[in-house]
Order: structure tokens, then C-alpha cells, then sequence
């Protein structure tokens, strides 16, 4: 049976700017810090022992897109200090180190933790993963491995609870059970003027797109530049790619709004509720009556 669950975002007096997100009744816990706040905090006990860190950072390639980097240590803090005194890692300004509270994390743990983040980060398709290596998950015994998914399991509510949304992809927690709409009403884009055909599925999270639409490739002056920026986006991190005339969907995508979505799909700045059809030719608001 599904539970719910408490997150404490902890913010230490002493520290300003460090934050610490505890899964309540668990051992579970996430630090999150800017890399100009590492020299203070550092000498910190709870750095020392094993982890796995996460670094994110604007990408060299696009200001639109985060550059990430996933990796494990037997001591959080030394990995940390070689990377800020070699700056290997010039694209880094956010840190969140993930442990535990009683050090039950071994390194199969971590290194499981280290390996699926990566997996996650890549297929999510969010931010720019650069590792330059996706490490093979540990050999373990069955319990071991149980152990170290339900630690990430935990981290991953920790990290969502920060804001941090490059493990997410869209369609993590949708699951399309039929055309009918088991999930979410299924809804329909057509513009003869710009040749594109769009579906997607209105959900309490937003509007999921669905891969196999289509988007205009050119904007009009009107767009804005966050939308202008979100198609850019799309772009470098292969959620859209050329097909001819347009750009094509190759995966979901899921958008807060109506109107994002049919604005970026036309390369525009448009309304959704105008925008947006149900099988029936009703427009938005129609349907939003009749829920």
C-alpha cells in the first residue's frame, strides 16, 4: 500500500545558504549549496564520510541547458576539494551531496546510487550529463540491491523537494492507458497556416505533449524568450529533432500550461484555450466545464 511521506528542508543559522532536505523517519538526507559556500562549510563532519554529489552548472554549449555531473567517493569532501583546487569541472555552481544521518551507506550502495543517476539524468534528457563514462551497476547479493533502490528511491523525493528536476522526465509518473484517456483527456493542436499536428494528454501535472508531434521550426517576433529559450532547449537536449520542414517530437514532454505548450509548438505567442481540441472539436474551456 502507497504511503505518503514528510520532507524537512532543515537551514542552518550558522550556514546561510546551505540547505539540508531530511525524509522524515528516515535516514535519507540531501545537502544543497552553492560551490562559492564549499570553503566555509567544508570542514563540516557530515562531508567526511562516504556519498554520492551531484554538481550542476550552466552548460559551455547553451545558457538554456544544465551541464551535470554524478559522482561517488569513500569521502564526499576530498572529491569535492579536487575538483574545486583542479576545476575540472568549470560549469559547476550548485552541489547537493546525498548520505545518510547513521552512515549506512557501503560503497555497492553508493556505487549503484552513483550508476542509476546517471542512467536517469541521460534518459530524462533535462540537463547535459557529462561524465564521460556511465558506470556498469555493482555486482551485489538481492538484499543489498533492495537496500540501495529504496536509498534512492529517497534521494530522488529529497532532490524533487530542492527543486531539482534533471532525474524527472515528463512522463515518470504518467502511464497512457488507452485512447480513450484513462489518464488525462486527450486533446488535439492542427494550424494549416504553420503545418503542424500536435496531441496531448491533460494531466494534473500539465499538459503532456506526446511524442510524434509536430512543431513549426521558424518564430515569429512575438514569441516570448522563455518560450524561445524552452524551444532551444528541446532542441539541444533531443526531446525535438529536424524532420524536414518541422521539428518532431521523439519523446513526451510535459508543459505547465496550455498555452506553453501551443506556443512553442507554433513558434508563437498564442492561447492555449483557442489552441486546443478534443475529439469532439470542443475547445478548452468548453471541456473544463464539463469536469
Amino acid at each position: 500500500m502507497e504511503a505518503g511521506y514528510s520532507i524537512t528542508i532543515y537551514f542552518p543559522a550558522e550556514h546561510q545558504g546551505l540547505r539540508e532536505a531530511l525524509l522524515t523517519a528516515r535516514a535519507t538526507r540531501v545537502f544543497a549549496f552553492h560551490r562559492n559556500l564549499w570553503r566555509t562549510i567544508s570542514a563540516k563532519r557530515e562531508f567526511d564520510g562516504a556519498g554520492v554529489y551531484i554538481l550542476l552548472g550552466e552548460s559551455d554549449e547553451s545558457p538554456n541547458l544544465t551541464s551535470v555531473y554524478i559522482g561517488e567517493g569513500d569521502s564526499v569532501k576530498d572529491r569535492l576539494d579536487a575538483h574545486n583546487k583542479q576545476n575540472d569541472r568549470p560549469f559547476w555552481s550548485s552541489t547537493h551531496v546525498l548520505s545518510t544521518v547513521d552512515l549506512s551507506m557501503h560503497k555497492a550502495h553508493i556505487q549503484y546510487i552513483e550508476s542509476e543517476l546517471i542512467r536517469l539524468a541521460k534518459e530524462a534528457k533535462v540537463g547535459k550529463v557529462v561524465n564521460a563514462t556511465e558506470p556498469d551497476s555493482p555486482t551485489m547479493m538481492s538484499h543489498v540491491r533492495d537496500e540501495a533502490r529504496y536509498f534512492l528511491s529517497d534521494f530522488l523525493l529529497c532532490i524533487a523537494a530542492l527543486g531539482i528536476d534533471v532525474f524527472n522526465p515528463p512522463t515518470r509518473q504518467v502511464s497512457v492507458k488507452s485512447d480513450a484517456g484513462d489518464v488525462g483527456s486527450r486533446l488535439f493542436l492542427k494550424s494549416e497556416k504553420y503545418h503542424v499536428e500536435a496531441t496531448c494528454l491533460m494531466l494534473p501535472e500539465g499538459f503532456l505533449v506526446l511524442s510524434g508531434s509536430t512543431m513549426r521550426k521558424t518564430e515569429t517576433e512575438k514569441i516570448p524568450v522563455t518560450y524561445r529559450n524552452l524551444r532551444q532547449r528541446l532542441l539541444e537536449s533531443g526531446v525535438i529533432t529536424e524532420q524536414g520542414d518541422l521539428f518532431r517530437f521523439d519523446s513526451d514532454y510535459l508543459f505547465k500550461t496550455s498555452s506553453a505548450a501551443a506556443s512553442v509548438i507554433q513558434g508563437s505567442s498564442v492561447s492555449g484555450n483557442g489552441s486546443w481540441k478534443d475529439a469532439n472539436g470542443r475547445f478548452l474551456p468548453e471541456i473544463l466545464k464539463g469536469l
